[in-house]
């Protein structure tokens, strides 16, 4: 679990780096380009994330493979709001925050348990 925790890590700041980069370089007035070359960057994530989010067909293992595609986005989303904790400076932020990790560990818990009886190992 801590290699894949890494490599969503890397895909996270990975996407969020070059946006604040351009941000913090370049001041106010070309916030208003970055924040349109973030909406674009996150038009084709939404559109790649789309084509990935195919789980197959309908049959005997597709509630498996939708648990195990789920526990992943969630990991993805705690790694994420961590970064959100060590990195806001409003308090707003780091209080959704730490309400998305704290629902986000109790949703990969029953998922797990559901996994565990459902498809014994």
């Amino acid at each position: 679990m801590k290699l894949r925790k890494k490599m969503l890590l890397g895909l996270v700041l990975g996407a969020l780096f070059p946006l604040s980069a351009v941000v913090s370089a370049c001041g106010d007035q070309t916030a208003d380009m970055a924040v349109e070359d973030h909406d674009a960057m996150m038009q084709d994530h939404g559109d790649m994330m789309h084509e990935h989010m195919d789980l197959g067909p309908a049959d005997a293992t597709y509630d498996l493979r939708f648990i195990d595609a789920m526990i992943m986005h969630h990991e993805g989303a705690i790694v994420m709001a961590e970064a959100a904790l060590a990195n806001s400076e409003r308090e707003e932020i780091r209080q959704l925050a730490t309400e998305i990790i704290a629902e986000q560990e109790r949703e990969i818990a029953q998922m797990q348990e559901w996994r565990q009886a459902w498809y014994p190992a």
